[in-house]
């Protein structure tokens, strides 16, 4: 009893993504769309991709590929809010409750996802902890999530979105900081 995503093809859903609004940000572009009452800017785009998180987790879907690359902006929509310029786009490592192919499969993109980025040494706008969610099973020789390892709620995956967006965040205060 398998649940199906389906997929959409929106045209022009966005002009550039949030890692080009970066790049801009070390090029200090007088155009960068940041630089017009940044706290607003800021408080604005964080609270309508928490949001997009909030929806997901009501409709029962983990991104599980949330990075700078993954959302979009939309340089034309200028009559709606700051924030809401913004799309979280392709769900290719996307599923859906209760996550049974992200069980015993890490995905994402590296710098991103939290096995990941205790594994390895980072950028300097990455925090680096030491995350929990995987465990190494020595007898399958793999790691797999702690939900399965101790029969926790699958619910507990959607945090992964959160750390992810949280780590899109902690990236985009660091460029705004640093280059501003």
């Amino acid at each position: 009893n398998s649940l199906n995503l389906t997929g959409y093809f929106l045209e022009n859903l966005g002009d550039f993504d949030l890692f080009d609004c970066l790049k801009q940000l070390i090029e200090l572009d007088t155009n960068n769309i940041w630089i017009i009452d940044t706290n607003k800017r800021i408080n604005e785009f964080i609270i309508h991709m928490c949001e997009a998180l909030e929806y997901l987790k009501d409709q029962t879907i983990c991104h599980l590929d949330i990075k700078p690359e993954n959302i979009v902006y939309n340089n034309r929509q200028i009559l709606i809010p700051f924030g809401k310029r913004f799309k979280l786009v392709d769900f290719g490592f996307a599923d859906k409750y209760p996550f049974t192919r992200y069980a015993n499969k890490v995905c994402g993109s590296i710098n991103y996802v939290p096995y990941y980025t205790s594994k390895k040494d980072t950028y300097s706008w990455i925090i680096n902890n030491k995350t929990n969610d995987w465990l190494f099973n020595p007898i399958l020789r793999k790691y797999i999530h702690y939900i399965y390892r101790y029969n926790a709620s699958p619910e507990l995956i959607y945090k992964t979105d959160i750390y992810s967006m949280g780590v899109v965040f902690n990236q985009l205060i660091y460029y705004l900081n640093y280059y501003m």
